[in-house]
């Protein structure tokens, strides 16, 4: 989270230094999560907003003398400052719904079959985690390469 802070502040003295004029002043990272809180609003919902005020950000022309003239080069920065107050206010999102738990023990079981010709196939692979059947769909994977391995060979 701290890099994607970093990043998107970077983004904001990027754009700002192609902005500023000579009697423009530095700007601080302070500075800019001061404007990126004032100037704009974060949304938490299932996809996540923050929206700048733009013509705020474009009266900001006066108050760092920066020398755009066109409405699009205000937007490009309430753009970078929206993406600050995204990275500050953004939680992260947990990828998991229950906790993950040990496994004590694992089992995979391989049904084969003896063909007349005297070839094997495999009929399934099944796994089990402390007793308990699981379903995995990588299983099929699994059982496809051990298939494609074990047809080769004639039982003798």
């Amino acid at each position: 989270m701290q890099k994607n802070i970093k990043d998107n502040i970077q983004y904001v003295i990027n754009e700002y230094n192609a902005q500023k004029s000579d009697t423009s002043p530095q700007i601080s990272e302070k500075e800019i999560i001061e404007l990126a809180n004032k100037y704009c609003t974060y949304n938490d919902g299932f996809i996540a907003i923050s929206n700048c005020d733009k013509e705020a950000v474009f009266g900001l022309k006066d108050t760092y003398a920066l020398k755009y003239t066109h409405s699009w080069q205000a937007v490009n920065l309430a753009n970078r400052l929206s993406g600050v107050k995204r990275a500050l206010e953004q939680q992260p999102k947990v990828l998991f719904q229950d906790e993950p738990k040990e496994v004590k023990s694992r089992e995979y079981k391989f049904n084969f079959v003896i063909n007349t010709d005297k070839t094997i196939n495999i009929k399934g692979v099944f796994l089990s985690q402390d007793r308990a059947e699981v379903k995995r769909s990588g299983l099929i994977y699994f059982q496809k390469f051990i298939k494609d391995r074990f047809t080769r060979f004639v039982w003798c």
